[in-house]
C-alpha cells in the first residue's frame, strides 16, 4: 500500500510555485516522487506525488492506514469547518533554512495559545500593544478560531480517526 497526494497544477501556477520547490519545502522530499499524472478534476489537471516505500500489510489495509498517514501528518496542516467539506488539508511549505525550527500544527498552536495567554495574564499591556500593532489583527483572528482547532485536531488525535465540528441545519 502506497500514499498519492494530488494537488492542483493550477494553484502551484497562480502561487508561483515551482514542483520541485514544493516536494523540497513540504519536506517531502525523502518519501515522495512526482510521477506522471492524466487525472483531471472538471478541466483542472493534478500533479501527483507518490510515497517511494509502499508499506506492507498482512490482513487489512485498514491496519496500516495510521502508518501512512504518519509519512505526511506533520507536513500536512488541517482547517476544521462546520460546513462540507469539514476538513481541508494544506501542504505547509517550510524555508530550507528553518526546517529545524518547524513545529507540527498542534503543538504551534498549543505554543502561541500559551504564550498569549501568559501575556494577558502577567502583562497585559504588552498583550495591548500587539493588538493595536502590525499583526494585530491576525492575533485576533488566531484567538477567534485556533482554540477551536486546537480542540478539534486534539479530539482526532485521541480519536485516531478525524472529528470535526458539528454540521449548520
Amino acid at each position: 500500500m502506497w500514499l498519492r497526494l494530488y494537488l492542483f497544477n493550477d494553484d502551484l501556477t497562480r502561487l508561483g510555485i515551482a514542483q520541485r520547490k514544493l516536494i523540497q519545502e513540504a519536506n517531502l522530499s525523502a518519501e515522495f516522487t512526482q510521477v506522471s499524472c492524466t487525472k483531471q478534476v472538471g478541466k483542472r489537471r493534478l500533479v501527483c506525488l507518490e510515497s517511494n516505500k509502499p508499506v506492507p500489510y498482512k490482513n487489512s489495509p485498514a491496519d496500516k492506514i495510521q502508518d501512512i498517514v504518519s509519512m505526511v501528518k506533520n507536513n500536512l496542516w488541517v482547517t476544521v469547518a462546520s460546513v462540507p467539506p469539514y476538513r481541508r488539508y494544506y501542504l505547509y511549505l517550510c524555508p530550507l533554512s528553518e526546517k529545524t525550527e518547524l513545529l507540527p500544527q498542534i503543538l504551534s498552536i498549543y505554543a502561541i495559545t500559551f504564550y498569549l495567554s501568559s501575556l494577558t495574564r502577567y502583562r497585559p499591556h504588552h498583550f495591548d500593544r500587539i493588538l493595536n500593532g502590525e499583526y494585530g489583527p491576525r492575533i485576533e483572528e488566531f484567538i477567534a478560531g485556533q482554540p477551536a482547532q486546537l480542540v478539534y485536531l486534539m479530539a482526532s488525535e485521541f480519536a485516531k480517526q478525524e472529528v470535526t465540528r458539528p454540521s449548520i441545519v
